[in-house]
């Protein structure tokens, strides 16, 4: 089989050349690593050999259409003489023949490039939405890392914040721990003062009842005392009245003694 050695010109003025643009496009990203990226290239030299690639990048150069190829050359549409080998057995009708075969081989070559290129298009466009995708999904990432940082640090100051008042309340609540136990053993010594108060109290309504009995004793005593104090003066009385009668006439008979 032939090797077949194209370098293809396309106006950029043209859907198809547009379209081959973009395939170029598409094939000097992926073929970034070796001949690194190129501008929006037009020219796309092909080269029919499995051991060297399918599409090498070059510069646009021409906006005219133009096929050269290692085998005789052909034109893009079929020649105007157009003559078989069976009405004319003659050299130039079987070189037309072969022109003709030429460019139908070389129309069948540009179909199946332009699919080609229409695929690597189609995969171009698709991976190109992608990027743009992630691109997008890139730059929102940062905002939403800053946000999220924003939102921890907040979130941070609060929980900081909170364990502060709860320092606070823990602090406060211990103190009025303290406060309780304070009050608690001042409670309890209350309870034991009037504890000791209700046992005086009951001891000084015993002593109360004691000295009430001593002095109904003594009232009793005072009575029968002056009972007997009434009892004696008359018996004085009556003693004084028998000294008087007792000395009277003792007077009276020494007066007559005399």
């Amino acid at each position: 089989m032939s090797f077949y050695y194209y370098e293809t010109h396309l106006p950029p003025s043209s859907g198809l050349a547009s379209s081959r643009a973009d395939s170029t496009d598409s094939a000097s990203s992926s073929d970034a690593g070796s001949d690194g990226p190129s501008s929006a290239c037009s020219r796309i030299r092909y080269k029919r050999h499995s051991d060297t690639s399918l599409i090498n990048h070059h510069p646009p150069t021409s906006a005219t259409a133009s096929i050269t190829p290692t085998e005789p050359s052909s034109s893009p549409h079929p020649p105007s003489s157009f003559s078989t080998p069976c009405s004319n057995k003659t050299s130039s009708a079987s070189q037309g023949y072969r022109q003709q075969l030429y460019w139908w081989r070389d129309l069948m070559d540009d179909t199946c490039r332009d699919t080609y290129i229409l695929g690597l298009q189609l995969a171009r466009d698709n991976a190109l939405q992608r990027c743009c995708q992630l691109e997008a999904t890139l730059k929102t990432i940062p905002k939403d890392v800053h946000a999220s940082q924003t939102t921890l640090i907040d979130a941070c100051k609060s929980r900081d914040a909170a364990l502060r008042e709860l320092i606070k309340l823990r602090q406060a609540w211990e103190a009025l721990q303290q406060e309780c136990a304070t009050q608690k053993r001042a409670s309890e010594s209350v309870q034991e003062a009037m504890r000791g108060l209700e046992g005086t109290m009951e001891e000084l309504k015993q002593s109360r009842t004691e000295t009430e009995r001593t002095v109904e004793k003594v009232m009793a005593e005072r009575d029968t005392l002056s009972k007997q104090l009434e009892e004696v003066k008359k018996e004085r009385d009556m003693w004084a009245k028998e000294v008087k009668d007792i000395a009277r006439y003792v007077f009276e008979h020494s007066a007559k003694d005399d």
